[in-house]
């Protein structure tokens, strides 16, 4: 057993493949391309990376790089998922790479930057997403917005709060402005 970890350490390897230790596995749950949640807009990912701007607004940006989880109800199965998404290849987010430049290829790639909201919940062992849910949400610098987490009333914070508010500007630099980061009441689920 690995010290203090509760589980045998992975051997060192060069593959190209995701390692876990023995009796753990790995699963995608959100990737590029996948839709956000957003009921009426959940365009499919075109892998000949056809997807327009509008498309790419409504879709997990790329190169995720920080997440949060953030419990519905103080549940451990249940939640948002919050995650920045760094940066861009725009060599495989558009049809031809970058070869042209377009009013479209730039916003594209800017939609393809910011921050997704999704709702998760574990069952029989497995994380999936919750989709559509009214949580769901997509921020980008193209179109930065309140999410709609922070604008529904059963998403605040114990204190009764909305768990971000959002410094509205005139200019394209608006910013999210995050003010607290408790836990969020969940809507009654229809299924």
């Amino acid at each position: 057993m690995g010290r203090g970890i509760g589980f045998k350490s992975v051997p060192m390897q060069a593959v190209d493949s995701v390692v876990v230790p023995e009796g753990y596995t790995a699963s995608v749950l959100y990737r590029w391309g996948d839709p956000v949640g957003i009921a009426g807009r959940l365009p499919a990912f075109a892998p000949d990376a056809s997807n327009s701007a509008d498309d790419q607004a409504a879709q997990a940006g790329m190169h995720h790089d920080g997440m949060a989880f953030f419990p519905a109800e103080g549940s451990s199965t249940r939640g948002l998922l919050v995650m920045n998404h760094e940066y861009v290849d725009d060599g495989l987010l558009h049809p031809d790479g970058m070869k042209t430049w377009t009013a479209e290829k730039v916003r594209k790639s800017m939609n393809a930057h910011g921050v997704s909201v999704i709702e998760i919940e574990r069952g029989s062992g497995t994380w999936k997403q919750v989709a559509p849910s009214r949580a769901d949400s997509r921020a980008s610098p193209s179109r930065m917005r309140p999410p709609r987490a922070a604008t529904t009333p059963w998403a605040r914070s114990s204190a009764g709060r909305k768990t971000a508010t959002w410094t509205a500007r005139s200019s394209p630099a608006t910013r999210p402005r995050a003010t607290s980061a408790a836990s969020w009441s969940a809507p009654p689920v229809a299924r």
